[in-house]
């Protein structure tokens, strides 16, 4: 899905245009950290996408670490920027339901070894939702649910549909990795 001028909702990778910028980092300064070309930074953003585990990789790169979460939100979107944290919010466009948790071996496994997507798994443990109804909520089938923890991998756009659908925000923070000193 690709935002317009008339979207209320932020392009997916706008919250990194915003980090690199206030980096004062260009694509081939990017690059040049990840060990990519800059025609792959180009064709992130051309195609408003990039997986995550990708994204965390170009900003370790850059000593920087990145984290995801969700946050419930009530009000119309609005982007915050803070000191080492970009916040982006999303409009309220589903309501969630509860239901009894019944999340799985999948989403224990996520939390006890600190995944990637373990803010993901925070959600639905949150939410009270089993992988079957949460996938149903997302509008996503369980086995690609299920895929996203077997890999730990999600992409961007991804995350900002489910912000969507269960009336969340998107929170990505900003942590400098120590750098060793000579």
């Amino acid at each position: 899905m690709k935002a317009d001028d008339n979207n209320t909702f932020p392009k997916n990778l706008d919250f990194l245009a915003k980090i690199l910028k206030g980096l004062n980092l260009n694509y081939t300064d990017v690059a040049k950290a990840a060990g990519i070309t800059p025609q792959l930074v180009a064709y992130w953003f051309d195609h408003d996408d990039i997986k995550l585990s990708r994204l965390t990789y170009t900003m370790e790169s850059l000593n920087i670490s990145i984290e995801c979460s969700f946050e419930r939100i009530e009000t119309q979107q609005e982007v915050q920027i803070k000191e080492d944290e970009y916040e982006i919010e999303m409009e309220n466009v589903l309501k969630f339901k509860r239901e009894t948790s019944r999340s799985g071996f999948i989403l224990d496994q996520a939390l006890e070894r600190n995944a990637r997507l373990v803010f993901l798994a925070k959600l639905i443990k949150e939410m009270g939702l089993s992988l079957i109804d949460f996938s149903n909520l997302v509008n996503r089938k369980y086995q690609t649910i299920h895929h996203y923890f077997k890999v730990d991998d999600i992409k961007v756009s991804i995350i900002y549909d489910i912000a969507r659908y269960t009336g969340r925000r998107v929170k990505w923070r900003l942590i400098p990795l120590k750098t060793e000193e000579h």
